[in-house]
């Protein structure tokens, strides 16, 4: 080793606890502050039932992977996805009253199909 590598090593080390402390300390500690008051808010400020605690949700998460019950949820979930996604675009404007046509359309959504 030379001795322009020796004096560089310890610069890049500090550099990445500089970077350590500046950058990832403070998200960690903003994780940690919101958690706790996400703790100390359920059931005091809001009532459990519309507010549950992060360990209410870590645990009722644990007990859905263990039941087996997940995928089943998961495929609920993104079927409701889908659907809304297919039907949205039928209570938009009619194409050829549709904002992204040439020269066509409103823009307003009042011309909808689905408009009363």
């Amino acid at each position: 080793m030379t001795a322009t590598t020796a004096t560089e090593e310890p610069r890049v080390e500090s550099k990445a606890r500089r970077e350590l402390r500046s950058r990832w300390l403070p998200r960690l500690a903003g994780y940690a502050v919101f958690l706790a008051v996400w703790s100390w808010a359920s059931g005091r400020l809001v009532e459990a039932s519309l507010l549950p605690s992060p360990w209410a949700i870590l645990r009722e998460m644990a007990e859905i992977l263990d039941s087996g019950l997940f995928l089943r949820h998961f495929g609920a979930t993104v079927q409701k996805i889908l659907i809304g996604y297919t039907i949205s675009p039928t209570c938009w404007a009619p194409p050829s009253e549709s904002p992204w046509r040439a020269g066509g359309g409103t823009g307003s959504s009042a011309t909808g199909w689905c408009s009363p």
